[in-house]
């Protein structure tokens, strides 16, 4: 529950073995009691990403947009979310952007360990 009407929500953000381009569709949910869906897409690969300190190979760059339908079919984006995955680290940058409010946030991967 992600608060605020937004219930039920799964978010697919990643098939880590398409190429860039790659769409999907999934549905997600509810926003405000009405349907929601998931439009994505692969934006890039093999990208190299510094973060706080820390430089990242081979990530993956993927966006999604959050649609709901309040009754004449799925509509412009209610959030877009942009993800950055390392392979073997895991999402390491989130770039969220309420486009109807407006509102944008930006989220770092602060520290990592691997076992």
């Amino acid at each position: 529950d992600f608060g605020n009407g937004i219930t039920d929500n799964e978010l697919l953000y990643l098939n880590d073995t398409a190429s860039p381009g790659y769409n999907w569709q999934a549905p997600s949910g509810t926003i405000n009691g009405f349907p929601a869906q998931v439009q994505g897409q692969i934006i890039d690969t093999g990208l190299t990403v510094s973060i706080a300190g820390n430089t990242f190979t081979n990530v993956i760059h993927t966006q999604i947009n959050v649609e709901y339908n309040v009754g004449s079919g799925f509509q412009t984006p209610y959030a877009t979310f942009d993800y950055y995955v390392a392979k073997k680290v895991g999402i390491i940058k989130i770039v969220a952007n309420f486009p109807t409010i407006p509102y944008e946030s930006e989220i770092n991967l602060v520290s990592y360990s691997i076992q």
